[in-house]
């Protein structure tokens, strides 16, 4: 069974494809979402009983209008009619997800403990591409806790690869030996 994200985001990727703005649509999603994120209040207020569908709308229409695509500004005055704002990031996460697959894009999350230099960002993103046969969106994440290493992550899968990890292990297996 479909969850609420899920029947939205391939609602609006719908939409967005049968008007060619795939593209913009994304990165629009992951604007708001981001915005909307950080006003929680917004988005209690839009759940409101006290406010009518018709005021909820305006209030969308009053903060987004002329700074998002007509389809997003209509995509935002559904969800605020039909009390789903909440849902708004895992609706872009899910959006995400339809847009990765029909672009065959991949997004790789990778922590190190210091900013990676050019030639080893390019390198690793060689090796993903040719493991993954897909276009590669490098999602970068500086932990200096990492100590040394990379984390990478994609798809739900975890390598770790870092020193830290490396540490806790020897530190399991002498804990072990010695019980």
């Amino acid at each position: 069974m479909l969850n609420v994200e899920t029947v939205y985001a391939e609602s609006l990727f719908e939409i967005a494809t049968e008007n060619g703005s795939t593209d913009e649509i994304c990165a629009e999603t992951e604007t708001i979402a981001k915005i909307l994120a950080k006003e929680t209040q917004y988005i209690t207020l839009l759940s409101s009983p006290s406010l009518s569908k018709s005021e909820k709308c305006d209030s969308v229409d009053k903060i987004f209008s002329g700074r998002v695509s007509d389809v997003s500004l209509n995509f935002l005055k559904v969800l605020a009619a039909k009390n789903r704002m909440k849902y708004y990031g895992k609706i872009a996460a899910e959006f995400r997800k339809f847009y990765n697959k029909a672009h065959n894009l991949i997004d790789v999350t990778v922590t190190s403990a210091t900013a990676l230099t050019a030639e080893q960002r390019e390198k690793l993103k060689g090796k993903l591409i040719k493991k993954y046969k897909a276009t590669v969106n490098l999602i970068e994440i500086i932990n200096p806790a990492v100590i040394g290493g990379l984390v990478i992550e994609t798809g739900g899968k975890r390598i770790d690869g870092t020193v830290k990890a490396k540490l806790d292990t020897l530190q399991q297996n002498i804990l072990t030996i010695n019980a």
